[in-house]
């Protein structure tokens, strides 16, 4: 297969007060569950769920040469969810419009209940009790297995993703059982081919081989190294030159462990250092500048997704607009 280029849809099942800050305008609410809580909130969800993602996105990705879409979807899919068209359905609309246009499909528990990290993507803001709760942790499970089992023959499925960006903490140890103990379930049900998704949880060396097998995936997340303090020192070639070394070594070791990686979350954005030294009608060849730079390293992984395909204007963030 070739190696996979792909594209996140990023703050659609899932919104994100800083992609669509329209969503959230004139409401006291900063994540998924606050715009839930009100019935304004609720109306709004519906018609972004309906109209973020079209069949015309798909035929635009398609044209573009993306052949992966990454899905952050959230625990309630099986569920009558106070968000309408956020289920299940939506689940089965992607994985057709994917097949359609010949494109696969990672499927990503992104916000599983009670959240594994804290943060907006996981539906719910400063809350992390995920770890807490071995009930919570089994019915992850379950619904990963469910969706398994409705996927497990499609065409378009590339893989499935246990858990987006877990919070690691002293968590490591129930996190790597769960994960080998879903994964083991997983496997049963899922053709060969069909990968099983793990992130790394922001530790690719310790996290590497947490789950063995010729299926497994580890994801790492790659955006920029320590935000804020190498760039005051680092020329633009010199912050290139640092990202070859350390996700080089990072690639070098996970091939070390005969581990699979993919790059399931990435982007063009820089410090804003780098477009302050040049003039302003340089920006957009300094933003395709950085993706290929970035592209180059990833080509040792199995592909990459961009994080994400759109969010309201333009920018590094919104893959769409880099690609009109």
């Amino acid at each position: 297969m070739n190696k996979m280029n792909g594209v996140n849809l990023g703050g659609w099942l899932i919104p994100e007060k800083w992609m669509t800050p329209s969503l959230f305008e004139g409401l006291n609410a900063v994540d998924l569950k606050g715009l839930t809580d009100t019935e304004e909130g609720r109306l709004r969800l519906s018609c972004h769920v309906k109209g973020w993602i079209t069949e015309d996105d798909f035929r635009f990705m398609s044209s573009r040469g993306i052949n992966l879409v990454r899905l952050p979807f959230g625990f309630w899919v099986f569920e009558d969810s106070p968000v309408q068209g956020s289920d299940i359905s939506t689940l089965d609309w992607v994985m057709d419009m994917a097949e359609k246009y010949q494109m696969k499909v990672i499927l990503d528990m992104h916000a599983p209940e009670l959240s594994q990290n804290g943060e907006q993507h996981s539906g719910i803001e400063g809350v992390a009790d995920w770890f807490k709760f071995s009930r919570v942790q089994r019915d992850t499970s379950d619904i990963l297995i469910r969706v398994a089992k409705r996927y497990a023959n499609h065409p378009a499925l590339y893989g499935i993703e246990l858990l987006n960006e877990p919070k690691l903490g002293f968590n490591y140890f129930k996190l790597i059982r769960w994960y080998r103990k879903t994964a083991k379930e997983l496997g049963l049900i899922l053709p060969k081919e069909v990968k099983i998704i793990y992130h790394d949880a922001f530790h690719p060396i310790i996290m590497s081989g947490a789950i063995r097998g010729c299926r497994a995936v580890m994801d790492v997340h790659w955006y920029v190294i320590g935000p804020g303090f190498f760039e005051r020192f680092l020329s633009l070639s010199g912050y290139f030159s640092l990202q070859r070394i350390v996700f080089g070594l990072v690639i070098l070791w996970a091939k070390i462990w005969r581990v699979d990686l993919i790059v399931g979350e990435w982007s063009a954005v820089l410090a804003q250092k780098y477009f302050d030294e040049i003039d302003k009608s340089g920006h957009h060849k300094l933003l395709k500048l950085n993706i290929e730079h970035q592209k180059n390293i990833y080509r040792k992984t199995l592909g990459h997704c961009y994080w994400s395909y759109k969010v309201e204007g333009d920018g590094m963030w919104n893959w769409r607009s880099l690609n009109r």
